[in-house]
């Protein structure tokens, strides 16, 4: 990804403050040698109770909040976590304060896959709960 960016000119470089998006950030600065600064608003939605279990420890220890989250319902929050309209919320919120403090400027992005998810069905008008799946209708689902 790096050396397809090399060719382009950024005046400002955001990076969320996790570790992949951090280590990713690192190579990119290396080739490009622009400094990146980090904001926690980049951050994937806060699993709460779920945060770091394996999918089969999901729905063996919290079947109930597995439940509520694969209802669809945007507002449904996990305990101790976020609602999906949360998160989206605080993605947009770290995207529109980037572009009032940056106007005109180009500004690089790293990220993770439901960060970029909130950025599109925000900018395409997709309301909460409809947007296409995340899962690639070439792989199979996971039981």
């Amino acid at each position: 990804m790096a050396e397809g960016l090399k060719d382009f000119r950024f005046d400002r470089f955001l990076s969320s403050d996790l570790g992949r998006a951090r280590r990713t950030a690192d190579i990119i600065s290396g080739l490009l040698g622009l400094a990146y600064e980090t904001d926690a608003r980049l951050r994937e939605r806060h699993l709460g109770v779920l945060q770091g279990l394996t999918w089969a420890e999901l729905g063996a220890r919290h079947p109930a909040v597995m439940a509520g989250m694969k209802s669809g319902d945007p507002d449904y929050r996990i305990p101790e976590g976020e609602s999906r309209r949360e998160c989206q919320a605080r993605h947009v919120a770290c995207l529109e304060d980037l572009a009032r403090r940056c106007p005109g400027q180009s500004v690089l992005v790293v990220s993770h896959g439901g960060v970029l998810r909130s950025f599109m069905d925000r900018a395409l008008d997709i309301p909460l709960g409809k947007s296409a799946p995340t899962r690639s209708p070439m792989r199979p689902l996971m039981s």
